[in-house]
């Protein structure tokens, strides 16, 4: 996963109307975390049905389960508007 702090099309947009210093660029860093997975048609090892009904393909180096983040929010029954 790459991380950036601020998107370059915003980081450019900044640029352009003058609003940012062009060689601040730079100095906002692009932070590469984690294994490098590559995602091909044949990689996913499991389609799962997500909450719209439609198959999302997952590749991981973790085998992580999407489901499993999934679960219902608990009732609070003591609380009122």
């Amino acid at each position: 996963m790459r991380l950036q702090a601020v998107g370059l099309d915003v980081l450019e947009d900044l640029i352009r109307s003058g609003d940012l210093d062009a060689k601040l660029r730079e100095a906002i860093p692009t932070l590469s975390v984690g294994r490098t997975v590559e995602w091909t048609a044949a990689a996913p090892k499991t389609i799962y049905n997500g909450d719209t009904g439609l198959p999302v393909f997952c590749v991981s180096s973790t085998n992580l389960n999407v489901n499993a983040a999934k679960f219902p929010a608990p009732t609070r029954a003591n609380c009122a508007p």
